[in-house]
């Protein structure tokens, strides 16, 4: 229950910010909510699971996001998005949102970033053993509420 009040809150002061003002930090124990499928949600309910997703705050700058770092490997996989595509965390890196796809700096909206070497190294940092089986992905925007 403190958690959801916390994210209601959060999610309030939010809202009063010019996106490119609001510094998007989540805790490296964040957790979200699956219905074991392809479901996932930053809210809690009765008929989800809680899950912790790894966040890795790399960036600690004001004007970042996260990019997710997922595989086709099912047993590092956090939750599934479909398609034999699984999201196994998700790092922390300088840059903006734009509706509720994550930008890193130097690259526009609808640049090809998932191999990426300067973000794949990051990612090897936390997970080294997954070299050459992930990519990352910029479709986080959701946990912020952001919904184009």
């Amino acid at each position: 229950m403190k958690k959801l009040l916390l994210n209601l809150v959060l999610l309030g002061a939010l809202s009063t910010m010019n996106a490119q003002e609001i510094p998007y930090y989540l805790p490296e124990d964040f957790a979200v909510y699956t219905d074991g499928e392809t479901l996932i949600n930053w809210q809690p309910s009765p008929q989800y699971e809680e899950i912790k997703l790894p966040t890795f705050n790399f960036y600690q700058g004001d004007n970042g996001g996260y990019l997710a770092i997922c595989t086709r490997e099912q047993e590092m996989g956090v939750y599934s998005v479909g398609d034999g595509i699984y999201v196994m965390g998700q790092i922390r890196v300088e840059g903006h949102y734009e509706g509720r796809i994550f930008i890193p700096k130097g690259f526009n909206a609808g640049d090809d970033i998932t191999q990426q070497i300067e973000f794949l190294q990051i990612c090897e940092i936390y997970f080294p053993n997954m070299r050459g089986l992930m990519w990352v992905g910029g479709d986080t925007g959701g946990w912020f509420g952001i919904q184009e």
